[in-house]
């Protein structure tokens, strides 16, 4: 019963936001663009939608199903048959594990792989949250700086090299017009060279790097749009693309907390619900809990962008939220078996 609520929910919430965001982006389809090209758009942006609703649509899940279950008097036969508020979290937890982990592994594969059939089809500006162009790059790679102005597939335009030596002092500064991928690296074009020591050295035609276009692709993306398998590899690009590490970490803390944080909605509706029926001012708490979830929701979106900015450490800023909704669930929990 909670499962074909959860999915029915969820999927009414990603078609409203998909309708929405259609009408919002239809600028980005072809002109001739007909009803099937508007689905194709809808399909492909309902993954990178569910990832953004999952929580609340499992706290409406939770709350329809017991709601159900009171209308019906099943609670109270429940409650009569010995299963206390304990006992029901002990016997959901199950199958909100599940549930909520195979959310996860969906958002973490489907996610990704949607992106990049929108950007094939539609351009970058078809997943990020406007339409302006993707800023330039800038990398490490072991003592020289490197700029990218544009990345095209696999090409680079408008490359400069600021190479260091002993204690960042700077050695030379190259300039190359065009890059193309190549096995070991990527082969330069038009290049020119600026030298502020006394060697000699000829301007440099080929850029020996581990980073490929595949890389720079993924580090012009939103992090919520990456696997947890890319986040890790480009949180250790330590100093490239225009994020911290701290930036792609907090996502993959974000993801791994979304069991912990189904549990922590699980406890809290387990516990709210118990007198529902008996309690006078029953439709204003289940109002509460709604927006309590909705708070939930955007104090966690925001959380996740305090270490892109700040120094906030990652792990602290993603499970933070989470806790605290534990404690608010273990809070009820305890009021619940009090009364």
């Amino acid at each position: 019963m909670f499962v074909t609520r959860n999915l029915v929910i969820s999927f009414a919430m990603i078609a409203i936001l998909g309708v929405l965001d259609a009408l919002s982006k239809g600028d980005l389809l072809p002109p001739d663009a007909g009803l099937g090209d508007n689905l194709r758009f809808m399909f492909l942006r309902a993954p990178l939608l569910y990832e953004q609703v999952f929580s609340f649509a499992f706290l409406l899940s939770l709350l329809v199903t017991y709601v159900m279950l009171i209308r019906r008097n099943e609670l109270v036969a429940i409650a009569g048959a010995g299963m206390s508020g304990a006992r029901q979290i002990k016997a959901l937890v199950p199958i909100v594990l599940l549930m909520s982990v195979a959310s996860l592994v969906l958002i973490d594969q489907a996610a990704p792989r949607a992106q990049q059939a929108l950007t094939s089809w539609l351009g970058p500006e078809a997943v990020t949250k406007n339409s302006e162009p993707l800023g330039e790059l800038w990398l490490a790679d072991e003592d020289v700086l490197v700029r990218i102005k544009t990345v095209e597939k696999d090409q680079l335009f408008d490359l400069t090299f600021v190479e260091r030596i002993d204690r960042g002092r700077v050695s030379s500064v190259s300039f190359a017009e065009e890059a193309t991928a190549d096995d070991d690296g990527w082969r330069l074009s038009n290049v020119t060279q600026v030298r502020f020591d006394d060697n000699d050295v000829n301007p440099p035609q080929y850029w020996t790097s581990s980073l490929t276009p595949e890389t720079l692709r993924l580090l012009s993306l939103e992090p919520r749009y990456l696997s947890v398998t890319d986040l890790w590899d480009l949180s250790q690009l330590q100093g490239s693309g225009n994020r911290s590490s701290s930036a792609y970490l907090v996502w993959i803390f974000s993801r791994l907390a979304l069991p912990i944080a189904a549990i922590g909605f699980l406890i809290i509706t387990v516990s709210t619900m118990q007198k529902f029926g008996r309690n006078p001012n029953a439709e204003l708490t289940l109002v509460a809990v709604m927006a309590g979830g909705f708070v939930y929701v955007v104090v966690d979106n925001i959380s996740k962008t305090l270490p892109e900015n700040s120094r906030v450490d990652p792990a602290l800023a993603a499970l933070a939220p989470v806790v605290c909704l534990l404690l608010v669930g273990f809070l009820l929990a305890s009021r619940s078996t009090k009364n």
